[in-house]
C-alpha cells in the first residue's frame, strides 16, 4: 500500500505529451486555454459588433507569421493576376497584401486599395514610399457606401478577412460588383484564427445574395480563398 501510495503522485504528474517536461507542459496548456478564452469572448463580440481591426495593430497584421498563414501567392493565383490589370482591395489597412498584389499587375496595372480608416492608409503610404511602389491608389471610403470609382473600372476585386468586419455584407459587395468589369472576378479569402472567420458556405450565400457567381475554391476550409465572378 505504501508503494502504491509513493507511485501515485509521479503518475499524476506524467506529462500528457510524451518527450515533453511536465514543468513546460503545464503552462504551455494554461496559455493555450487562456488563448482559447481570448479567441472564444471574441468570438462573442464580433457576433454582435462588427467594427474593423483598429490601425494600431498594423504592424501585426503585416508580420511575417500572419504572411506565412495566409501567402499573398493564394490571392495573386486565385484571381489569376496579370500585368496591366486594375485591381481593387477592400480592407487594404497597412498593405499586407496591396503591395504584392500591386508587383504582380505591374508595370501597367493599378491597384485601388479601399479603407475606412486614414491612419491604415497613412502606413499603405509609408510602406508604397520604402519599396519604391507606385502603381497603388489609396482611397478613403466605407465598403458600405460608394466607392468613388466608376461603374465597371475593375479586372479582380478582393479582400482579406475583412467581409466579416462590414455590418452589411451584401450591400458592400453588391458595391464590389458594381466596380468590376462583366466577367470580373472576386477573391474573399479567410482564416480560421480570425474572430470573425465565417464557414465557406455562409460568404456564398452573402456574395449570392448580392449577385455574385461562385466559381472556385482555393486552400481549405479553415484557410480558403472563394472566387466569385459578376
Amino acid at each position: 500500500m505504501l508503494h502504491v501510495m509513493i507511485r501515485l503522485p509521479v503518475v499524476m504528474l506524467s506529462p500528457i505529451i510524451p518527450g515533453l517536461s511536465i514543468w513546460i507542459e503545464v503552462p504551455l496548456i494554461i496559455l493555450l486555454l487562456m488563448l482559447l478564452y481570448v479567441f472564444v469572448l471574441l468570438k462573442l463580440v464580433r457576433r454582435f459588433f462588427h467594427f474593423p481591426a483598429p490601425a494600431f495593430i498594423g504592424r501585426g497584421l503585416d508580420s511575417r507569421p500572419r504572411k506565412r498563414l495566409q501567402p499573398p501567392s493564394m490571392i495573386i493565383e486565385a484571381l489569376g493576376l496579370e500585368s496591366g490589370m486594375a485591381v481593387l482591395e477592400i480592407g487594404c489597412g497597412p498593405g499586407t497584401f496591396t503591395l504584392d498584389v500591386a508587383k504582380a499587375v505591374a508595370p501597367d496595372g493599378i491597384v485601388y486599395a479601399v479603407d475606412i480608416q486614414e491612419k491604415m492608409l497613412d502606413q499603405l503610404r509609408t510602406r508604397m514610399k520604402g519599396q519604391s511602389v507606385e502603381n497603388i491608389m489609396p482611397i478613403l471610403a466605407d465598403a458600405e457606401g460608394r466607392i468613388p470609382l466608376e461603374s465597371e473600372t475593375c479586372d479582380r476585386a478582393f479582400s482579406v478577412t475583412v467581409l466579416p468586419e462590414i455590418p452589411d455584407r451584401v450591400k458592400a459587395l453588391a458595391e464590389i460588383g458594381r466596380i468590376l468589369k462583366t466577367g470580373g472576378l472576386y477573391g474573399d479569402a479567410e482564416l480560421v484564427i480570425d474572430p470573425d472567420w465565417p464557414l465557406p458556405r455562409t460568404v456564398k450565400k452573402w456574395a449570392e445574395a448580392a449577385g455574385l457567381k461562385h466559381q472556385s475554391m482555393r486552400g481549405n476550409p479553415l484557410r480558403y480563398v472563394l472566387v466569385f465572378s459578376k
